[in-house]
């Protein structure tokens, strides 16, 4: 008796569920939060007014001045939603620097904040920061009371990518915040 096109289908999906099944809902989770990593979009507003007009784009051309402490509506910080945020940013073309924080951040405690030095020459100088923000094509506007934020993760659209391989080139599974491995503080 030979098999039918209904029962080879049975096989074929038993076997494509027993195989992506192996990686786990762990692995399923990881993927979910590389993908959540990818950018950062959405409108930012404070109770008091702050100013921002800087980009980083490329992450080694960083131009102008930010100062916002308030609230993120969007994809941002790793989550999607309402957050706290905090950004502090300055560019000179060739040297900068860059804090961002989301949450609950403390700006006093560094594993809390992403620090890191902006520009040719400000990569090379500490802090050295995390992979969450360099390299990065950063831009921030706000003006008074609100403002925007659009923000593309070069390096974490690449641990994505190559998440689905098992390979995590950001250190970033399973941990809130991370750092390159070659890069120590």
């Amino acid at each position: 008796m030979g098999r039918s096109a209904a029962t080879d289908l049975c096989v074929v999906l038993a076997l494509a569920t027993v195989m992506a099944g192996g990686q786990g809902c762990t692995y399923l989770k990881y993927r979910c939060e590389d993908a959540v990593e990818l950018v950062d979009i959405g409108v930012t507003w404070s109770t008091e007014p702050y100013w921002g007009l800087y980009a980083d784009c490329t992450a080694i051309l960083p131009v102008g001045w930010s100062h916002v402490e308030g609230w993120f509506a969007g994809i941002g910080g790793s989550q999607i939603g309402v957050t706290p945020h905090y950004e502090r940013a300055w560019g000179l073309l060739a040297t900068g620097h860059e804090e961002v924080g989301w949450g609950d951040y403390d700006k006093q405690d560094p594993a809390t904040i992403d620090s890191y030095g902006a520009g040719f020459v400000g990569k090379f100088t500490p802090p050295y920061g995390r992979p969450h923000y360099t390299p990065a094509c950063v831009h921030y506007l706000h003006l008074g009371y609100f403002g925007l934020v659009l923000n593309i993760r070069y390096t974490d659209v690449l641990d994505f990518l190559l998440g689905w391989a098992n390979l995590d080139i950001c250190s970033d599974d399973g941990v809130r915040m991370s750092r390159w491995p070659w890069k120590v503080q």
